[in-house]
């Protein structure tokens, strides 16, 4: 059919379906119902239920401008490879491209679109848009070939008012190079469920966005955002085996509210900073952020990489990780655990701990119960066996008290890590094992301060490596205060 200007399509009766095929270049106005009444009202083909749906296909070609409006039911509209220009379209729920640019010109409500192409820019509206990236396997007719394979658009742009754009991988992958939010408090949301969604460049533009990374599939179906910038609410969701995977862009990025879980997020090159949600945040593997700051309940936050990462946890019982680079470590109110995991010794950051408070303050009183644990596969330490010695920065002056232990404290005086290291070497016969030895350390740039350094061997003056400072404690019998329970290992 050509240079037809207007088509209202028949009400086809029950059982039956239409098929239009648009071969003209101009405009064309396409009405599905001419009066409202369903387009299909029985059975059809493929044995489901009354669909009401009604296909529609179009082979105009690269300079196609077409308005639609669909009647009740499932309604799809097709397009064939070019650029197509849709001047209006409502009460369509699908659309399907066959790649090159595919642009509206009005509001779309509750539609999902993909593409067979492999590429194409897909431009929205201004006045606001709720669309979902996808594939299209749950249609099934014989007037339409339903779509199942990947979908990958070269860029998604929204318009200058509220969009609500999803990108969601179900009977295969979707991808999205660049998603650009445009205008308006834009909720984005990339969901793997029965495959990956992949944004490799999201961009919320103006005004307040959020964006959900959501995995609901099984192993290895991951839920990958990239580069993201201009994003304000952040929101990992992991109700699976599948990961949840984010990336900061390098303009230096900040994000005012993250909650949530994260397998994977890694900062940009530039300057970044997380504020966590007071729900209570994951996060398994942070790197390259310099600042986090926690909420007021119980955070999980574990840093890796070597860019040293300052991490005010906040209220709430946190578990804290710090990196391979000089991480500072607050705490804050609650009972926190701070870990010292993720590589040997040699290769771990030597983080301040910034407000530890055991089961004892160090200047006496009630603590808040703060424990320092050592993984035992990073640091070979396998339980607590606790002893604390008087010294004089040089020697030993007091008795050792179990030849076992694992962690000991030297009380008293300051003196160099290597006065440490010597003055137990030879005092704990047959403990060739490896240890943590608290101490004040008078090297310190701040003369005095207690220092924890792991040895490899502590009878045998082995190899040590300072592991963490206490921030501002640097009175001699500060170490006093700490008992075994402040103590612990991780598998």
């Amino acid at each position: 059919m050509q240079d037809v200007e207007s088509i209202f399509l028949p009400n086809v009766g029950s059982g039956n379906s239409f098929a239009l095929n648009i071969r003209s270049a101009g405009t064309t106005t396409i009405n599905m119902s001419n009066d409202g009444s369903n387009l299909i009202a029985g059975t059809p083909e493929d044995g489901s239920t009354a669909l009401n749906q009604h296909f529609f296909s179009d082979n105009a070609g690269s300079s196609n401008t077409l308005e639609l409006t669909g009647s009740t039911g499932n309604d799809v509209a097709q397009f064939t490879s070019g650029n197509d220009v849709i001047e209006g379209m409502t009460g369509v729920e699908y659309v399907l491209d066959g790649g090159g640019n595919l642009e509206f010109k009005s509001a779309l409500s509750s539609v999902t679109i993909a593409t067979s192409g492999t590429g194409g820019n897909l431009t929205l509206d201004d006045d606001g848009n709720t669309i979902t990236i996808s594939q299209l396997s749950s249609l099934s007719d014989t007037d339409f070939n339903g779509h199942t394979g990947s979908v990958t658009w070269t860029s998604v742009s929204g318009g200058s008012s509220v969009d609500t754009i999803t990108v969601q991988g179900s009977n295969n992958t979707s991808t999205v190079v660049h998603l650009n939010g445009g205008g308006g408090n834009d909720s984005f949301t990339v969901h793997a469920s029965g495959n990956d969604a992949t944004v490799s460049n999201l961009d919320g533009g103006a005004d307040t966005d959020t964006l959900t990374v959501r995995s609901s599939g099984s192993t290895g179906i991951d839920a990958t955002v990239n580069n993201i910038s201009n994003v304000e609410n952040l929101i990992g969701t992991k109700d699976s085996l599948g990961n949840v995977v984010v990336s900061l862009a390098d303009t230096g990025v900040t994000i005012s509210s993250v909650s949530g879980t994260f397998d994977t997020f890694t900062g940009g090159t530039s300057t970044d900073q997380i504020t966590l949600a007071d729900s209570g945040v994951t996060l398994s593997n942070i790197s390259d952020v310099e600042t986090i700051n926690g909420g007021s309940s119980g955070d999980t936050i574990t840093v890796t990489g070597s860019t040293a990462t300052t991490v005010n946890a906040g209220a709430g019982n946190d578990s804290i990780t710090g990196g391979q680079g000089s991480d500072q470590l607050t705490g804050a109110t609650g009972a926190d655990r701070f870990i010292f995991s993720g590589a040997a010794a040699g290769s771990l950051g030597t983080d301040t701990l910034v407000d530890f408070s055991g089961a004892t303050q160090f200047g006496g009183g009630s603590g808040e119960s703060d424990v320092l644990v050592f993984d035992t596969s990073n640091l070979g330490i396998s339980s607590i066996v606790y002893d604390e010695i008087s010294w004089n920065g040089t020697a030993l002056i007091g008795s050792v008290n179990n030849a076992n232990a694992t962690v000991v404290v030297l009380t008293g005086a300051s003196g160099s890590q290597t006065a440490a290291a010597a003055a137990v070497a030879g005092n704990f016969a047959g403990n060739t094992g490896n240890a943590i030895v608290i101490f004040n350390d008078s090297g310190n740039s701040t003369a005095d301060t207690l220092t924890a350094f792991h040895t490899t061997n502590l009878n045998g003056n082995g190899t040590e490596n300072d592991i963490a400072v206490f921030s501002g404690v640097t009175n001699t019998s500060a170490g006093s205060n700490l008992t075994d329970s402040d103590f612990a290992v991780q598998a």
